[in-house]
């Protein structure tokens, strides 16, 4: 009985451990970027020092904005466009009739 219970404390245990290994590899790259985005260095230097340059020089240039236009534009009408065919699947599907 003690060593069913002391099988059990030590998979949770490893099994914390494991997913906390497993969303650090996951989100480290991602802190990393957001970082490195407001360091006013281009090699990132640590203890950064952190200035918003980068975001103003990006939101004021015409090129970003355009091509933010357009992605935005695009996703709407993907999201618009799968959701309406989703629904006439889904009511195909369900209008069918069976055996």
């Amino acid at each position: 009985m003690y060593a069913q219970a002391s099988n059990e404390r030590l998979t949770k245990w490893l099994m914390g451990a494991i997913l906390v290994i497993a969303y650090a590899f996951l989100y480290m790259p991602i802190i990393h970027i957001l970082f490195a985005s407001l360091s006013s260095r281009p090699n990132f230097p640590y203890p950064p020092e952190f200035d918003y340059g980068s975001y103003i020089r990006l939101y004021t240039n015409t090129v970003y904005q355009d091509a933010f236009l357009n992605s935005l534009i695009i996703a709407t009408c993907t999201s618009i466009l799968s959701t309406v065919l989703g629904f006439l699947a889904t009511v195909g599907g369900v209008a069918v009739r069976r055996p």
